[in-house]
């Protein structure tokens, strides 16, 4: 069997090579691939199943990584920082709604992260702005943001 060193100098060419092989014999190679997994599913869940057991707290900071990621470009991408009294803190900034209706749309659309995708594959529509938590809170009571602010 070749050595990992034989693979790391002719990479490239095994890479085309595989192409060639693969793009000439896609449907078998799709076949045995269904014949193989219909034959092993239960192994293959174990696997899975065993392969998420042992990275479950990388998979939790990965997640946690992305959301939060997603959640600044949307953020920045509406000004951030709060519109009403300009607080700039991230993990107190929250997407409003400008015209109400959020809780029905967030429900739509699958929660809150469910949202900030939709902001991101939206490209940013109009009709949204940054308030940090207390102010979109009374927004959410009142109507308007009725808090005094030092600007």
């Amino acid at each position: 069997m070749p050595s990992k060193d034989y693979y790391s100098k002719h990479k490239e060419a095994l890479k085309g090579k595989r192409k060639v092989y693969y793009s000439s014999h896609k449907t078998i190679e799709q076949i045995n691939g269904k014949i193989y997994r219909r034959e092993h599913s239960l192994e293959i869940v174990k696997m899975k199943k065993s392969w998420r057991d042992d990275h479950r707290q990388h998979m939790r900071d990965y997640q946690k990584a992305y959301r939060y990621n997603r959640k600044l470009l949307v953020i920045n991408n509406y000004g951030g920082k709060c519109v009403c009294c300009g607080f700039d803190k991230i993990d107190a900034l929250t997407i409003d709604h400008i015209d109400g209706g959020g809780n029905k749309h967030r429900r739509e659309i699958g929660g809150t992260n469910g949202l900030y995708k939709w902001l991101v594959q939206n490209n940013f529509p109009n009709g949204f702005q940054v308030l940090c938590a207390n102010c979109n809170l009374v927004k959410s009571i009142r109507g308007v943001c009725t808090l005094e602010h030092s600007k």
